[in-house]
């Protein structure tokens, strides 16, 4: 089972916007990420109740990678250099803030 990162944001912010594009349709290195769009456009669905007080009132900026339990891992995305969620990855294990699979190596 992979572990659960949700990437939380709100659409004006172009980082998150890059973020959420870039979210992988597979787990990746044992993680699954998860949009939470803190302030949805007309027409869409508004946010829970239970992302907005674990997650969305929590994020000290975006986008916010955090762990199920609303602890942040890491903030902020550079998608300029294609390496796009090896970077927020790496950022995510050097803090050792949240319980991530171990790394494999081949």
């Amino acid at each position: 089972m992979a572990t659960i990162i949700k990437v939380v944001g709100e659409n004006w912010c172009g980082f998150t916007v890059s973020a959420w594009e870039a979210i992988p349709n597979d787990p990746l290195n044992g993680i699954q990420y998860q949009k939470v769009d803190c302030k949805p456009l007309a027409g869409q669905p508004p946010v829970s109740e239970s992302d907005k007080t674990t997650y969305c009132d929590n994020a000290a900026g975006y986008p916010a990678f955090m762990d199920t339990s609303g602890a942040t891992c890491a903030a902020g995305f550079d998608n300029v250099d294609g390496k796009k969620f090896a970077d927020v990855e790496a950022r995510m294990r050097t803090g050792a803030l949240c319980a991530l699979p171990p790394t494999t190596t081949s």
